[in-house]
């Protein structure tokens, strides 16, 4: 089982990047809008894409230097605005969400309909 680390908002995100950076994790991130009381995203493209991201990583063997962080990236506004750190941080460059990539390669990357049950498990491989 993969570690799985869930933050909220971009400075909980950057902190926690820097804790695991300095442990040497490799950190895969996942992207997605915030949940509302009863565990359900705003962004209807992370409710269906999450599950897949999820199946993915249980089918993955136990891997120690791996870690899941799930960042939910704030409400809808927050979003939507195209001035968020979330899209402006060199590293990241978020343009949707959901968005699925490893810390560290900005270029490489899944978005919204690119996360796919084949595409996941081929990105996890690398």
């Amino acid at each position: 089982m993969v570690k799985e680390v869930n933050v909220k908002g971009f400075s909980d995100f950057i902190s926690q990047v820097d804790t695991l950076s300095q442990q040497d994790k490799k950190i895969l991130c996942l992207f997605c809008g915030d949940k509302d009381a009863s565990g359900k995203s705003w962004c209807p493209d992370c409710v269906t894409k999450e599950p897949i991201v999820r199946e993915a990583l249980n089918s993955l063997s136990s891997r120690d230097n791996l870690v899941f962080l799930y960042c939910m990236v704030g409400d809808r506004d927050y979003w939507k605005d195209r001035s968020n750190d979330f899209r402006l941080h060199k590293d990241l460059k978020l343009t949707g969400v959901p968005t699925l990539m490893i810390w560290g390669r900005p270029n490489e990357k899944l978005v919204e309909d690119q996360i796919t049950a084949d595409s996941v498990s081929m990105f996890l491989d690398d």
